[in-house]
């Protein structure tokens, strides 16, 4: 909160502190600084972090589900997560999921090209 009241404009600390809010399981709480921070900054790094927000409060609503599993695979396609998904917290619960294993296995695929 200090951070944000500090650096209103800090895309990364809006992120942060909607991860820590869907852990809180605060959704609207989380999912209102997801789409701050997405405001704010639309780089790879910021679409992750924001993915697994959404990814945390997808256990709240389905809609949220989609949206993150959209935002992965943005950050994935731009470069960016590939390397982190696989022990992500804020992933495991959808870990299991179809369409989340097809999202990462296609990043992986276009990597290796």
């Amino acid at each position: 909160d200090r951070v944000i009241e500090l650096y209103p404009d800090y895309a990364m600390a809006w992120a942060g502190r909607g991860v820590l809010k869907a852990r809180k399981g605060s959704f609207d709480d989380a999912r209102s600084d997801a789409r701050r921070a997405l405001a704010l900054d639309a780089t790879p790094g910021i679409v992750y972090q924001v993915s697994g927000i959404y990814a945390r409060c997808a256990a709240d609503s389905p809609a949220d589900r989609a949206q993150a599993l959209k935002l992965l695979g943005r950050a994935l396609r731009d470069g960016f997560g590939l390397n982190l998904v696989d022990r992500d917290p804020e992933w495991a619960g959808l870990r299991t999921d179809e369409e989340y294993l097809r999202v990462v296995e296609a990043a992986r695929t276009l990597g290796a090209q």
